[in-house]
């Protein structure tokens, strides 16, 4: 199992200290309004809809978004007493109601001193700053009379700016709409959860984990998992997100909300969403500017799509790229030392049953691209293969188990026909869950 983080690869390791997007105000603190704050509303205490539905319609007219919002109601929800005591004290925040008494004394007493008199009628429309500086200017400054936006507004904005920036983002949120999807997926929930709790997402809940074999170059029989170092002039370094949108931003790629999909499954998520591949880039980027830290109450509003595409069979700058590598005998691509006998063995088969060797080899060679976050699920490559991954921009960490541990995970043979980007092979075990219901993960 590996995540992604940054643009290119699958994997978050590597997390920049971004300011974050500021859509709520508490005093002197700024701070991401999580969506599920955004389902009460804060007159009746009830939950309107399933979150990310009800901001369809203020971003989008689309009708079939308005008729799964109607379907999508959710029974009213129950409030224990210290959330109620909570919501009183934010109410201003969110809806720009008068505060009670009892709000309004707590606000007064953090000026002692003060000799303002009470708010005057327009101060339903203030926020928490707002009574700061009236009750410490002793009144003389009244900050605001119009109307604060209202959260759901500040969220509708900032989906509609960035729905205009990256038309791939707004028509994935559409696709989560049509499937009815209305909380983040069970993998990346756990993800983001152990991500916050733990810091580094290396502590994993497992009884051992042992650091993979580092060296220079690939050992000549290959026997467990080694990771090459990177060497100096390596061909693919440049080959980054913003270079393939530059050279092939037209060509379109597969997008998978669950990656890799299971054959034979009548799950949506499995559908893979078409792009191109520059637009790919921009979604990528808005992601990484906007949800940095991978916040599970955002994934509606930031979903985490994995692409995979396979340029070297069939457009002329990536099959030149192909065919210089292989002159070279791999060596321009691949890790040093490493014994790649794949085209010895393609020529065989393709020779018996008159395919192109070249086209047939090059459609071997998969690009993938991922925003931070992005999450595979455990499998087995098919037929046992062996695979090397080159990791070109952003960190990828891979979670690998001993094929002994297989009973451990609670694998699943997948039967149906097979597409380029499934696996045969798959397990439903969370390796970032704590409480596993399959499989014996703490074991393995």
């Amino acid at each position: 199992e590996n995540f992604s983080e940054n643009r290119f690869g699958t994997g978050l390791l590597d997390q920049k200290n971004d300011d974050e997007k500021t859509i709520l105000h508490d005093g002197n603190r700024t701070s991401i309004v999580p969506l599920a704050e955004i389902r009460r509303d804060s007159a009746t205490g009830k939950d309107t809809d399933a979150g990310f539905l009800a901001l369809l319609s203020a971003w989008s007219d689309d009708a079939p978004a308005s008729k799964l919002l109607e379907k999508a109601r959710l029974e009213p929800a129950k409030t224990s007493s210290k959330q109620n005591k909570r919501a009183e004290y934010s109410r201003i925040e969110k809806t720009g109601r008068t505060p009670s008494k009892v709000v309004l004394e707590k606000l007064r007493s953090k000026f002692p001193h003060t000799r303002a008199s009470s708010p005057p009628p327009e101060s339903k429309r203030w926020r928490t700053q707002d009574f700061d500086i009236y009750f410490g200017t002793d009144g003389a400054i009244k900050p605001r009379a119009e109307p604060w936006p209202t959260l759901e507004e500040d969220v509708a904005k900032e989906m509609q700016s960035t729905s205009r920036a990256s038309p791939l983002l707004a028509e994935l949120r559409m696709q989560l709409a049509a499937d009815r999807v209305t909380r983040a997926p069970s993998d990346y929930s756990s993800f983001s959860k152990h991500l916050s709790d733990k810091g580094d997402p290396r502590q994993l809940p497992v009884a051992e984990v042992i650091a993979v074999q580092r060296a220079r170059r690939a050992p000549e029989d290959l026997k467990a998992p080694v990771c090459v170092e990177k060497q100096r002039g390596w061909k693919m370094r440049s080959w980054g997100m913003a270079f393939w949108s530059y050279e092939c931003g037209e060509a379109a790629c597969e997008c998978f909300r669950q990656y890799p999909p299971s054959t034979g499954s009548s799950d949506p998520g499995q559908i893979p969403v078409r792009a191109r591949v520059d637009e790919l880039g921009k979604y990528i980027n808005i992601l990484h500017d906007m949800d940095p830290q991978c916040a599970e109450d955002r994934y509606l509003a930031y979903p985490r799509y994995i692409a995979s595409w396979s340029p070297f069979d069939s457009i002329p700058k990536a099959k030149r790229l192909f065919e210089q590598d292989l002159n070279s005998r791999r060596r321009q691509w691949a890790p040093p030392g490493l014994k790649d006998q794949t085209p010895k063995w393609f020529d065989l088969c393709c020779l018996a049953v008159g395919l192109q060797i070249v086209q047939e080899l090059a459609a071997q060679d998969t690009l993938q691209f991922g925003p931070a976050g992005a999450v595979t699920r455990l499998h087995v490559e098919n037929n046992m293969a062996h695979v090397w991954h080159s990791q070109i921009q952003g960190r990828r960490m891979f979670v690998m188990f001993s094929p002994q541990e297989t009973e451990k995970l609670a694998g699943q043979s997948c039967k149906g026909a097979f597409g380029r980007e499934s696996r045969e092979w798959t397990s439903a075990v969370d390796i970032f869950s704590t409480g596993q219901k399959r499989g014996r993960l703490s074991e393995a």
